[in-house]
């Protein structure tokens, strides 16, 4: 079989027990080395924040309240890494059959470096930078999974 990857990653992120998180389905672009996965995205969900940060209790006094006129919601960046378990989803292009198949990457072993990078400039949407360290996930030493969805 012969096939070429026709587009970027759909990213569905679980906790360390298996749990799911959140999905990231408006990814921009993906790089995928052997032991890390970078995400390029403009989109990030409360789902998400909250998995990767501390969320801050409501306002506790008259001072606090009286810096803040409207409710928001405050993430505190502790620099803490995040354990977790990935399913990416793409679809690429058999060669021989000219159709189109799901692929899958299985990652049962990754962890969320919270120093995102966030990038822009005043001529398109910022854009942010997310990478995931990834680890053996057994004694053979693999990184992850590749699924392919059989053809017709």
């Amino acid at each position: 079989m012969e096939f070429g990857q026709r587009a970027s990653i759909e990213l569905e992120i679980f906790d360390q027990e298996g749990n799911y998180v959140t999905k990231m389905d408006y990814l921009k672009g993906y790089e995928l080395f052997r032991n890390k996965l970078i995400i390029h995205t403009e989109i990030l969900s409360s789902e998400f924040m909250e998995f990767i940060y501390s969320k801050k209790a409501a306002l506790e006094n008259d001072f606090e309240n009286s810096l803040q006129q409207e409710k928001v919601d405050t993430y505190l960046v502790d620099g803490v890494s995040k354990k977790c378990k990935l399913v990416a989803r793409t679809y690429v292009r058999d060669k021989d059959f000219c159709l189109d198949r799901e692929m899958m990457y299985e990652i049962p072993k990754a962890t969320i470096n919270t120093d995102i990078l966030l990038s822009g400039n005043y001529q398109s949407c910022s854009s942010y930078t997310i990478e995931f360290d990834l680890s053996s996930f057994n004694d053979q030493g693999h990184i992850f999974k590749i699924h392919f969805k059989k053809g017709v």
